[in-house]
């Protein structure tokens, strides 16, 4: 991991499913690869609501809790398919230090996502973004 970004993945059919499990989102265009294609996708992708997660886990990376998140607000730009990596990465830090934008991304350097993070209290200036 680099100080502004850290990947997960690949992430696995497995990962979809168990989320599908935990989250009760059954869609097929998540768990099944002939409907998804039959959908127009190239398989399987994940959840965006799991993509979301992510970002939040990228957060945790970045020695920000889900405590000092005032707000979170995701905007989806793309699919990830079954197997992709995910690159989360600092786009900014606010000048009050309170508000940061994230922009994940996948392998190929298609966005994925947009997000805004804004925090109860300005950053620590020991923070490592």
């Amino acid at each position: 991991m680099s100080k502004n970004s850290v990947t997960f993945g690949p992430l696995s059919q497995n990962q979809i499913a168990d989320y599908a499990d935990a989250s009760g989102d059954f869609n097929k265009i998540h768990l099944d690869a002939d409907f998804a294609r039959a959908a127009g996708l190239p398989g399987t992708i994940v959840h965006g609501m799991l993509t979301m997660g992510l970002v939040g886990e990228a957060l945790k990376e970045f020695g920000i809790e889900s405590a000092h998140i005032a707000e979170f607000e995701t905007k989806f730009k793309d699919i990830v398919p079954v197997n992709s990596r995910i690159v989360v990465h600092v786009e900014s830090l606010s000048e009050d230090r309170r508000r940061i934008a994230l922009k994940a991304t996948a392998e190929d350097g298609r966005e994925i996502c947009h997000s805004s993070i804004t925090l109860k209290e300005p950053l620590s200036a020991k923070s490592a973004l």
